[in-house]
């Protein structure tokens, strides 16, 4: 998903959070919640978390980096 997340982005940080917390959350989604827990530590090992929150902030940010870049063109 790391890499995924990365393809596109640009060097840009905003970009690839935004992306890689959206694949991880709907990849999660497919997972019993009995299941989930371990997958959400192992995103916590890196530092990512997989909350609805963070994602909604995440993709603000991000939106907020396309239209500066938009801006600048």
């Amino acid at each position: 998903m790391e890499k995924q997340a990365n393809a596109g982005c640009g060097q840009h940080y905003e970009i690839y959070d935004s992306r890689l917390l959206g694949l991880a959350l709907d990849y999660m989604c497919n997972f019993p919640l009995k299941d989930r827990p371990v997958f959400m530590g192992a995103a916590s090992s890196r530092a990512i978390t997989l909350t609805l929150a963070e994602e909604k902030k995440a993709k603000e940010t991000c939106e907020e980096l396309i239209a500066l870049i938009r801006a600048e063109d």
